[in-house]
């Protein structure tokens, strides 16, 4: 079985295929701690979803820039804490 840091150094590395390969392995394995974390903050289960996937369509570019591949779960939490003030103004 297959880590994260796997996924990860994959997602980095890989040509196009591998990297998409990658990249939906890391979706499925982190959407629910993503949206844990959006729901705890805005409490609005349609507001999570939008967070969360506003956090995944910046995380290809951001796995690109980690030099250690074990930052990537809190690299993930850091950007969807990013974007949750910028929900609760819209």
């Amino acid at each position: 079985m297959s880590t994260y840091k796997h996924w990860v150094r994959r997602a980095q590395t890989g040509d196009d295929a591998a990297r998409n390969d990658a990249f939906n392995h890391l979706v499925r394995d982190f959407e629910g701690m993503v949206y844990s974390i959006a729901y705890s903050r805005l409490s609005d289960s349609q507001l999570a979803e939008d967070a969360a996937q506003e956090a995944f369509l910046t995380a290809p570019e951001r796995i690109a820039q980690l030099n250690d591949v074990s930052a990537f779960p809190a690299a993930l939490a850091v950007r969807i804490n990013l974007r949750i003030p910028g929900l609760l103004q819209d």
